[in-house]
């Protein structure tokens, strides 16, 4: 009699995780992964009461991924950290990107992204002076920048126009351009 093969909840996350990768999240199935782990759907029912539940970890993974990227890029501006880390995880895992872009955030969840932008943003001394209101039009104006600029790092059609550090560049000097206007109207306020 062989022995069976036991399943650990890391490798049916990381097979999960491929999946969604290639495919995509909606289309991330139970019996797909079980598939390509070789074994049963037991294993995952064992593990995770759901697909959602197993969708959930796939969506942490892809976090971390995308922290790990973070970790990677430095520069004075933690928000262009920030983009960097977004247009290269945007360009490796397309599929997982969307999966961020499209599914709906709990509230609360993006009210801890923006606290933990404004905190970061908070602790350098380029954004000191800037009041809360000014920060957070700041980082939404920031926000929709980068996505779209993640968006079309990965669309073939633009890569003969700009290329990633371009990419870089452009937020940059768009962030730089958008701080100084918000300083300028704050002195002119004053």
């Amino acid at each position: 009699m062989s022995a069976k093969t036991v399943f650990s909840k890391e490798t049916i996350i990381e097979t999960a995780f491929h999946i969604a990768h290639e495919d995509g999240l909606e289309h991330m199935t139970i019996r797909q992964i079980a598939k390509k782990m070789g074994s049963s759907i037991a294993p995952i029912y064992v593990n995770f009461e759901t697909i959602e539940d197993l969708k959930k970890a796939v969506l942490e993974k892809a976090r971390n991924r995308f922290s790990e990227m973070l970790n990677q890029f430095t520069h004075e501006d933690p928000f262009l950290a920030y983009a960097t880390a977004s247009i290269q995880f945007s360009k490796t895992y397309p599929k997982l990107y969307n999966a961020f872009l499209l599914n709906e955030d709990h509230p609360s969840d993006t009210i801890k992204h923006v606290d933990g932008m404004l905190s970061v943003l908070k602790q350098n001394p380029k954004y000191q002076s800037i009041g809360h209101k000014d920060l957070i039009s700041y980082i939404l104006s920031m926000q929709a920048m980068q996505v779209g600029l993640s968006i079309m790092a990965r669309k073939s059609y633009f890569q003969d126009y700009i290329d990633e550090k371009a990419l870089i560049r452009l937020l940059d000097e768009t962030g730089n351009t958008l701080i100084h206007h918000i300083l300028h109207k704050n002195k002119e306020t004053l």
